[in-house]
């Protein structure tokens, strides 16, 4: 007979019992993975699916309702958080980008306060599902834009230094990425322009006259 052992619990419980505990958590734990790593998988394909639809098409508007239902197909619900950050992004001045911590101060005066936390994991989630655009605007730092339906894809030129942001049209990157990517056999998901500069003001300051 097994020697019993005393756990965390204060349950007396045989050797061999809390072995296969033990080996019961890992195959729990590596199950946990395997779905997490099936989920990323599931959303690529739904977005290379949903590119192939509207492909030659201008991109989805998303709405409170549209992402409602997108969201039950996938098993999720329309938060009251989700649907508050959605909307704070459609109202936004065009051509802002928030990252998690500017916007958690933009709800807090608003008076629609949501933690960091949970923000992160929308956006997060709201990027993958093709709502929110994720660009790093600067070195280690995320914003994030809503995906405007427009049959122009565009770009951006950055200041390095105070992180202003110039938004401009340039199909021609869009053509080289998708050549690029059909000469390597790659699917196409996006394809962004990133130009960090420093702008004439952070020149001026940098050099003054």
């Amino acid at each position: 007979m097994s020697k019993p052992i005393y756990n965390e619990d204060c349950k007396f419980k045989t050797l061999d019992q809390a072995l296969f505990s033990h080996e019961l958590l890992d195959i729990i734990c590596n199950n946990l993975k395997l779905l997490q790593i099936a989920e990323e998988f599931a959303m690529i394909l739904i977005r290379l699916l949903l590119m192939t639809l509207n492909r030659g098409t201008a991109m989805v508007s998303y709405t409170p309702a549209a992402m409602k239902a997108e969201l039950h197909e996938r098993g999720w619900r329309m938060t009251p958080q989700r649907e508050i950050i959605l909307n704070t992004f459609q109202n936004i001045e065009k051509g802002q980008h928030l990252s998690a911590e500017e916007l958690c101060e933009l709800l807090k005066e608003e008076g629609e306060p949501i933690s960091l936390s949970t923000i992160y994991r929308n956006l997060k989630l709201m990027s993958r599902m093709g709502i929110l655009r994720e660009l790093e605007l600067a070195e280690g730092q995320k914003r994030y834009e809503i995906n405007q339906p427009s049959p122009h894809h565009h770009h951006h030129l950055i200041c390095v230094r105070c992180n202003k942001t110039i938004e401009f049209k340039n199909d021609s990157v869009l053509k080289a990425g998708a050549k690029m990517a059909d000469k390597s056999g790659y699917h196409l998901l996006d394809c962004q322009l990133l130009i960090h500069a420093v702008c004439p003001s952070c020149q001026r300051s940098i050099m003054p006259v």
